[in-house]
């Protein structure tokens, strides 16, 4: 079956709070967990709840969330992302998903209901993320960017 909706959490050692977010969004399809190398008992949590784990050393707060919508887009995702930090450069509203106002619930909740009530624009997003993180996200992107970046270099020289 497939998921119409995860959750997506970042996570490291939060034994003390782990289960009431998990709780708070046991509604969603799946809920996936971005774990920085817990050493409490975060993942046995996790576990008990089925989540989905990846583990992804921390970099600070943006970089994890980003690396989470990422793996997100990854998996053909529609993502509900907030106008912060470096998500509006991952998340193009109404092509890979949908921006929204840090803690508008209001808003929030109306993307989500706007893609679970869409299911073809919600696959076309997932499928538009998919291509941007093959496209701008991927080892091969990566090498071909600094490729380019030691080319302009060298040209200088």
């Amino acid at each position: 079956m497939a998921h119409r909706l995860s959750a997506i959490i970042i996570a490291e050692n939060e034994e003390a709070s782990i289960r009431r977010c998990l709780e708070s969004v046991k509604w969603a399809d799946e809920i996936v967990v971005v774990d920085s190398g817990s050493t409490d008992d975060t993942l046995k949590t996790c576990e008990e709840y089925g989540c989905r784990v990846f583990n992804h050393e921390w970099e600070g707060y943006a970089r994890q969330k980003n690396f989470a919508i990422s793996q997100a887009m990854a998996m053909k995702k529609p993502v509900v992302g907030t106008r912060v930090g470096g998500i509006p450069e991952q998340v193009t509203d109404g092509h890979t998903g949908f921006l929204v106002d840090k803690a508008d619930s209001e808003q929030i909740a109306s993307a989500v209901l706007s893609l679970l009530k869409n299911p073809d624009m919600a696959r076309e997003m997932g499928e538009n993320g998919r291509k941007f993180v093959q496209e701008k996200l991927s080892l091969d992107a990566t090498l071909d960017a600094t490729e380019r970046v030691y080319n302009r270099l060298l040209s200088v020289l």
